[in-house]
């Protein structure tokens, strides 16, 4: 006798918790396409699964790391495309580590300056207690 292992399915409201997003940010991203084939319950829930969540995850990653939605659309339309896309796909995010190669060169420029400007003011912190 086969046993059927059900996939565990998330609400909107556990999926956004799960995630670390907003329900908003769920339903924005459905609306636009970037998550195109959410479930839906009979009662017209959204019900999340597994491999739905992965693509939130991966998402989310693209958009903190500061991919244009713009870009994370057709990341999503060509993966969906199949696997003869596999070429554009590694192109997409090949220049995305291009651009956050030099964010991260920009802000360790920042940085530098930033730790240098607080050294200065603590000296100039200890050489007034001095005097004082």
């Amino acid at each position: 006798m086969d046993t059927v292992v059900a996939e565990k399915t998330y609400t909107i409201r556990e999926a956004a918790e799960e995630m670390g997003v907003s329900m908003d940010t769920l339903r924005y991203y459905e609306r636009i396409g970037l998550l195109p084939s959410i479930q839906r319950a009979e009662n017209g829930r959204r019900i999340y699964s597994e491999e739905d969540l992965g693509w939130v995850y991966w998402l989310k990653l693209l958009r903190e790391s500061g991919m244009s939605i713009q870009t994370m659309k057709r990341y999503v339309e060509v993966t969906r495309a199949g696997d003869h896309t596999i070429e554009e796909r590694c192109a997409i995010l090949e220049n995305h580590r291009s651009h956050l190669r030099g964010r991260i060169e920009k802000l360790q420029v920042f940085l530098e300056k930033l730790e240098k400007k607080v050294e200065f003011y603590r000296g100039y912190e200890m050489r007034s207690k001095e005097e004082a």
